[in-house]
This record gives C-alpha cells, sequence and structure tokens, in this order.
C-alpha cells in the first residue's frame, strides 16, 4: 500500500512541476515563432520597397531580428539589408553617404561568409578589392551591388579617381560572371562610370554615351540613365517610372528626377 502511495505522489509532484528543459523548449519555440513572424512581415513590406517608409519599416524588423537568426538565415537577412540600404540611399538622399556605407557593410560581409576562403580574411579593409575578384559566379549579385554601392558612394565623395581600378577591375569581373539578361546592366554602371570619373583618369562623356546608346535596347537600367544624363528629360523619366514593374527601377528614377 505504501509503494502505491508514493507513486502517486510522485506523479503527482511530476505533473505539477513541469522540468525546466520543457520551459526552456517552449521558450525557445516561441522566440523562434516570434523571429519568423517578423522576418515574414518585413518580407511583405519588402514588396513595396519603392515607398520610404514601407522601405525604412522593412530594415527595422530585419535589423531587430538580425542578431537572434542562425548564420545560413543571417547571410540572407545581410544580403536583404545590402540591397535595402542601397535603394534607401536613394530615397533618402540626407543619409545617402552613410547608406551605401552600409550597404557595402553588409554586403561585404555576405561575400565574407558565403565563401570559406575569405572567412580568414576578415580584417581586410572595405576597399580591397583583390580577393573580391576571385569570388565564384554564384556570387554574382551581392558581388554587384558591393560594386554599385561603392561607385556611388564614390562619386558622392568625389574620389572616384582614386578607386578607379578598383571598380573597373570589379566590373570586369561582374562582366565575366555575368547572366546573359543582365550584361547590359553592368555595362550600363559603366557608362554611369565614365560619366562622373574625371577626364585625367580616362573619363568621357562620349564614352559613356556610347556605352549607353548600345545598351539602352537591351537594358531598362540603361536606358533609365541614358534619359538623365544625355536627354535630361523628367517627362521621359516619369513614363519609363509608370511602365516600369521593376521596384528597384522605380527608386532609380525617383531619385533621378529629384537630383
Amino acid at each position: 500500500m505504501i509503494k502505491y502511495i508514493v507513486i502517486i505522489i510522485f506523479i503527482f509532484y511530476a505533473c505539477s512541476n513541469p522540468k525546466p528543459v520543457v520551459k526552456k523548449k517552449n521558450k525557445i519555440d516561441r522566440e523562434k515563432i516570434e523571429l519568423q513572424k517578423k522576418n515574414n512581415t518585413a518580407k511583405l513590406l519588402w514588396e513595396n520597397r519603392s515607398d520610404l517608409d514601407t522601405l525604412r519599416k522593412s530594415i527595422k524588423l530585419w535589423e531587430e531580428i538580425l542578431p537572434d537568426l542562425k548564420e545560413n538565415d543571417k547571410i540572407d537577412v545581410k544580403l536583404y539589408l545590402a540591397e535595402a540600404y542601397y535603394l534607401l540611399s536613394m530615397l533618402d538622399i540626407k543619409k545617402r553617404k552613410n547608406n551605401l556605407i552600409k550597404s557595402i557593410n553588409y554586403s561585404y560581409e555576405v561575400l565574407l561568409e558565403k565563401s570559406q576562403k575569405y572567412k580568414e580574411e576578415k580584417d581586410r579593409l572595405i576597399q580591397d578589392y583583390m580577393a573580391i575578384n576571385k569570388i565564384p559566379n554564384n556570387m554574382f549579385w551581392v558581388l554587384n551591388l558591393y560594386t554599385i554601392s561603392n561607385l556611388m558612394l564614390r562619386i558622392e565623395e568625389n574620389s572616384l579617381l582614386l578607386y578607379r581600378d578598383d571598380i573597373l577591375s570589379c566590373l570586369d569581373h561582374l562582366k565575366s560572371i555575368s547572366p546573359e539578361d543582365l550584361y547590359h546592366d553592368i555595362l550600363s554602371y559603366e557608362g554611369y562610370f565614365y560619366y562622373f570619373l574625371p577626364k585625367i583618369g580616362g573619363g568621357s562623356f562620349e564614352k559613356s554615351k556610347s556605352i549607353l546608346d548600345n545598351s539602352k535596347n537591351k537594358s531598362f537600367i540603361a536606358k533609365i540613365i541614358y534619359t538623365k544624363l544625355f536627354e535630361s528629360d523628367k517627362e521621359k523619366l516619369r513614363n519609363l517610372l509608370t511602365k516600369s514593374k521593376n521596384k528597384n527601377h522605380k527608386v532609380l528614377i525617383k531619385y533621378f528626377l529629384t537630383n
């Protein structure tokens, strides 16, 4: 009889006092669900990223959850943030330089973390392009963000001449690994580069115009940049804004319409 009483007491105690491990697991599960919820919300907002306030909300949510994510998930979110800050640099002009630097930082971190060989090179300066030119082809998109953000930052800083060789090297590498349908997008930024590069460094309006003119029927970005630089036609830009279904293109046109 005493034996049964002891068993009953033990069962009652076990049921009324769940183990800390169970509580901890439930807490971890709740945190995972909350992280996923915020990530999903940020991605929904991202669909309307051509709107400044909505873009800021996406960034805020991603930066909130970033420290608590697993490594693979962190890389995905950092890639979103690299693109988000690049777009923000065109919508929030007062903080353009800071936003470009953040885009560069996030894209550079992704470049490092995506490839094992870069894990030993995290002490490199952001301006060091040498190792970047050896990245695998499947890293095209992040190198693209890294290069374009650098190009825009150097134009803002009037330091394009100083970084000419580095940026040209990245543009050349991008062209060599570019998917066929994006090749003329890269040429568009090469045309933009030569437009702003000082003559002493090989800059040329004629070269810029030739590159963009040859690409504008194959790249919507080239058409946007050509219209801005060589036609200065805001009405045409507004028409392009209406025609475009690409959110990133819309942001670029909005930037050109106001600057």
